[in-house]
């Protein structure tokens, strides 16, 4: 038993060896990895402005905004319509412009925003309701 007993006490100690061993050596690599990671960090105050101006774009969607669109007999300038987007809800304008111009369905549409399909069906049509009388008013309000 005696005999048994300190094979058991070699393999435990033995294991414990190779789980210090493991430990340290884990440990050994997550610090090279953070030194590794440290060396390549640039903090924001120590870039120059060309290398700050790599870090983001601008969206330049309605920098020119004096053309036209006419529909029938109604011109319509991309200022007002762009006016008219933005004076939705972000969730209104975010589906409209879903629909219009990622060609996504209601279905697809209903799956990223987490939404029923009915619900997106309603906050569209409520936005075309929204746009078509924005768009009215300034052309009423206006004379154009």
């Amino acid at each position: 038993m005696d005999r048994q007993a300190h094979n058991e006490f070699e393999i435990r100690c033995a294991f414990n060896g190779y789980c210090k061993q493991v430990i340290k050596n884990e440990a050994a690599n997550a610090h090279k990895e953070l030194n590794r990671l440290s060396q390549k960090e640039v903090l924001f105050s120590d870039m120059s402005s060309a290398d700050e101006k790599c870090l983001y774009t601008l969206d330049e969607y309605f920098k020119d905004l004096d053309n036209e669109i006419s529909i029938g007999k109604v011109s319509i300038s991309e200022k007002l319509l762009s006016d008219a987007l933005l004076s939705l809800s972000e969730d209104k304008r975010e589906i409209i412009l879903m629909y219009y111009f990622s060609e996504l369905k209601d279905i697809d549409i209903a799956g990223l925003l987490n939404l029923s399909r009915s619900a997106i069906q309603y906050k569209r049509t409520k936005g075309l309701q929204l746009l078509k009388k924005y768009i009215e008013k300034r052309l009423n309000g206006y004379g154009e």
